[in-house]
């Protein structure tokens, strides 16, 4: 059986290129585009795309943080006072419809979720309570009833201790009505890194990374946000549940 899988994959990759980039079924647009999503883009201690206009917190309150869920960098945040601060995204134009938004954090504090929409602050999440030194995958959904020009997503947060809070590997997620197709395994996001991978997932799924060879690299169940070292080359990124192959050049 693993040798008529392996010929499936070359074959696919010999006949068809332009499958294996963009195979049929793939709708990426579910995991929305978020500029500096893996909070790798530093300049002068700020994350870019990020601390947007509705943010509060002072600039000291924010730095990198080499202790990285994936990559090289998180996003440090301290804010030990009782009154909350704001750190926010830049302006993002969204369609109308349900998100999610996940995140990884851990450290010791309150943090809670919100957005402003361009003339408003929708209501706060409920506060979390947090207070563990492994990473925590979070979500956060709402609903916008009509189109956003600028819509800033926000973190607020307060009563922190000396090491603050770290967030990582934020995805921003359009959510389906469930009156139409549910997710499924092919709703993805794939962003090159150096010397790797890091793939996005709407929905927890199992994933393969082949050689051209044929001979399985990586077999491994990915919920959330996961970064994948591999050295320069060509692979193909398999997801069983949905026959869906990608084919990955890693610089």
């Amino acid at each position: 059986m693993k040798k008529r899988f392996y010929k499936r994959l070359q074959v696919s990759l010999m006949g068809s290129l332009a499958f294996l980039l963009f195979p049929a079924g793939l709708r990426a647009d579910r995991v929305m585009d978020l500029p500096n999503a893996g909070l790798e883009l530093w300049q002068d201690s700020l994350p870019l795309y990020w601390t947007g206009s509705t943010s509060s917190i002072p600039d000291e309150g924010i730095s990198p943080s080499s202790d990285a869920h994936s990559g090289l960098w998180a996003c440090q945040l301290v804010r030990t006072q009782k009154q909350h601060v704001r750190w926010s995204s830049c302006p993002l134009a969204l369609p109308s419809g349900t998100y999610r938004l996940d995140y990884y954090v851990k450290g010791h504090g309150c943090l809670r979720n919100s957005y402003y929409s361009g003339t408003s602050y929708a209501p706060y999440a409920p506060y979390d309570t947090l207070s563990a030194d492994d990473w925590q995958l979070k979500s956060y959904a709402f609903e916008l009833k009509r189109d956003m020009d600028s819509l800033q997503l926000i973190f607020s947060l307060c009563q922190t201790d000396k090491a603050g809070l770290l967030i990582d590997d934020v995805a921003l997620i359009r959510v389906l009505p469930d009156s139409f197709t549910p997710f499924h395994y092919d709703e993805y996001r794939i962003q090159s890194l150096s010397g790797g991978f890091r793939l996005s997932l709407a929905s927890p799924a199992q994933v393969e990374v082949y050689d051209l060879s044929g001979h399985r690299l990586l077999d491994e169940r990915v919920e959330g946000i996961k970064s994948f070292s591999l050295p320069r080359g060509f692979y193909l990124l398999h997801f069983p549940a949905s026959r869906h192959t990608v084919k990955l050049m890693i610089l």
